[in-house]
């Protein structure tokens, strides 16, 4: 069966490569070194020293040893996460300042992959569609163990690309995605363990073309400030994490993302001189000189408001873990300019006549039922209407938002009523601007019914 993580996984490898034209068809090749000796890279720690510091409380599992496949539970002996969620985890920058642009906050949209928020972020080592003569390598942020290592393989392309998961402690999940190449250890240590026939799946994807999947538990300690890879020529480096010891994501139902994990930002992780490093970097991935200042800095991917229309909605059933997200629709707000700036986010099955993501136009009106702000919108029988639609463009990207979003013209106007506080009707109507008074308009066989 594949899994919401699978889907996304490989949905967010095939947009990097086709869609956003990040992947590289030269692969290094990757030769296991007879050293097994962990490499270091040095990254500056806050006291300007090379990375991997005092580690002493988290001692138990520096050795950089591999465990033995068959010692059990993957967590045992693995140090336990501090009671107090404030606590610092990590405390090495896992890329050097100078070899990425931009950290992407939470929140980032990209069709057909992304239609509702991204929980995760992302490492922007090159503008999109631009590619760099070195790969950057990418470190351990904490001493910890790793205990996945997926490795993905496209034959149109020839191209190799590796996720690794790892545990700083034994509630905290970490994980970084699109890596061009895994360091010599980690390579040799799966290796020994990888088999090919029961661990690897292909995949027909279009055509001839296949993408074959390898996932393999594993039990590896590594250091603070260890190699983990090297980013690719052109994709970013994505970097997540989930906190196992928080309550589920605060959506209105959550119930509909089953499967979904208490995913977080690992900035707030961090100790704090190197927290302050990554908020300087939280940025566009388009235009590396636009910041994000809005709280939360790093970003939010739950933007659900109870008893509004903020937040994700669905079509028929087709929740958050069902693997065909046409049927999603996210009303929530730019991941740079957040509550300034509305986007309305529509799978390719969501509405009739309209797909991708739309653009109130700023300033949003305060009053009324004509473009109002998504929180505004609430189940008390109005009908809303929307005709006014960004057209802010960027140098040879056409329309876009405040982040960079490509943005669509929808070319007619679109209406909403929640009909009650889990309930939403939207349909879009070919029309060049609504009525004054919408409580006139009336929804037709073509709209959709949606709910949390």
């Amino acid at each position: 069966m594949v899994t919401p993580s699978d889907r996304v996984w490989f949905l967010g490898w095939v947009t990097l490569c086709f869609q956003l034209t990040a992947c590289d068809p030269e692969l290094a090749s990757s030769t296991p070194d007879a050293d097994p000796t962990p490499e270091r890279v040095p990254v500056q720690d806050e006291g300007g020293s090379p990375a991997g510091g005092d580690s002493s409380a988290l001692s138990a599992r520096d050795s950089g040893a591999s465990i033995p496949k068959d010692s059990g539970d993957p967590l045992l002996g693995l140090a336990a996460c501090p009671t107090d969620v404030s606590t610092p985890i990590y405390s090495t920058m896992p890329m050097k300042v100078e070899d990425f642009h931009v950290f992407r906050p939470l929140g980032f949209i990209t069709h057909p992959t992304w239609v509702l928020p991204t929980y995760h972020s992302n490492f922007a080592v090159a503008a999109v569609g631009q590619t760099i003569a070195e790969q950057k390598p990418v470190v351990f942020p904490a001493a910890g163990r790793v205990t996945q290592i997926r490795r993905v393989y496209f034959t149109s392309s020839g191209q190799t690309g590796y996720q690794v998961d790892f545990r700083p402690c034994q509630k905290f999940l970490t994980y970084f995605n699109h890596l061009k190449k895994i360091s010599d250890r980690l390579d040799t240590e799966l290796k020994k363990v990888l088999n090919e026939s029961t661990d690897c799946v292909t995949k027909l994807v279009s055509g001839n073309d296949t993408i074959t999947t390898c996932n393999k538990d594993i039990q590896i300690d590594v250091l603070e400030g260890e190699l983990i890879g090297y980013s690719g020529d052109s994709a970013g480096v994505d970097f997540g994490a989930i906190d196992e010891r928080l309550p589920a994501p605060a959506h209105v139902i959550p119930s509909h993302y089953n499967g979904y994990r208490n995913y977080v930002s690992p900035i707030p992780y961090f100790k704090s001189t190197v927290r302050t490093e990554f908020e300087k970097k939280l940025g566009s991935v388009f235009d590396f000189s636009v910041k994000r200042t809005a709280t939360p800095v790093e970003g939010a991917y739950v933007q659900d408001v109870a008893g509004t229309a903020q937040g994700n909605w669905f079509s028929a059933g087709r929740f958050a873990t069902n693997p065909d997200n046409g049927g999603h629709m996210a009303l929530v707000h730019d991941y740079i300019a957040y509550d300034d700036e509305p986007i309305m986010s529509i799978g390719s099955t969501a509405l009739t006549g309209i797909k991708g993501i739309v653009g109130i136009r700023k300033p949003v009106a305060t009053s009324g039922t004509v473009n109002r702000d998504w929180k505004q919108i609430t189940s008390n029988g109005l009908m809303h209407c929307f005709d006014a639609f960004t057209s802010t463009t960027m140098p040879s990207r056409g329309p876009r938002s405040t982040g960079g979003l490509g943005l669509v013209d929808p070319k007619g106007i679109i209406l909403m009523q929640m009909t009650d506080a889990t309930h939403l009707k939207a349909e879009w109507r070919s029309a060049t601007t609504c009525a004054a008074d919408t409580s006139t308009l009336q929804f037709t066989a073509a709209a959709t019914l949606f709910e949390r």
